[in-house]
């Protein structure tokens, strides 16, 4: 029988015990609701179960633009603003960039955020200070740490080792 045909009989038949009046109608009419929820429950599980693959496909075709976003606004955003931005959950939009990339919210932002900051230290003459605000660090200590634990080698030193113009030495 279908769903809502079950639904609709069971409506009917709270119906019938609401208006008849005998020793059995009350325990009768609470069986028929809880019968009559439970069939709603299963519905929607259905109804949920059928729609995942949509909304997983969805969420795999905003994959672009999400990361696209990120790469825009990595400077200042934080996961909960790109989950609002999206109308996401925070862990759910966390594991789909995982799984897109292979590399959780941090590990993509810390990245961006090195990669502009290695271009910066050498193609310019800015200040520690300027390159850790303008890459989104809030001092140049962190900054400092960061670039040193993904790099291996502090801001300095990669400005002295990446100067335009230095001789390589063989």
């Amino acid at each position: 029988m279908h769903p809502t045909k079950d639904i609709r009989s069971l409506i009917q038949h709270l119906f019938a015990e609401f208006v008849t009046a005998d020793s059995y109608s009350e325990t009768l009419f609470n069986n028929y609701l809880q019968i009559f929820y439970a069939n709603i429950i299963r519905c929607s599980e259905n109804q949920y179960d059928a729609s995942l693959p949509r909304k997983q496909a969805a969420s795999h075709t905003l994959m672009p633009a999400i990361l696209s976003y990120i790469r825009q606004n990595y400077h200042t955003l934080s996961l909960s603003a790109l989950a609002a931005h999206f109308h996401y959950d925070s862990a759910y939009l966390s594991r789909l960039i995982r799984e897109a990339t292979g590399k959780n919210y941090r590990e993509m932002i810390t990245e961006l955020k090195i990669s502009e900051a290695k271009e910066l230290l050498a193609l310019t003459d800015r200040s520690m200070e300027e390159i850790a605000e303008t890459v989104g660090y809030s001092g140049p200590d962190h900054f400092g740490y960061t670039f040193r634990k993904a790099t291996g080698m502090s801001p300095r030193q990669y400005r002295t080792q990446n100067k335009p113009g230095k001789k390589m030495e063989l």
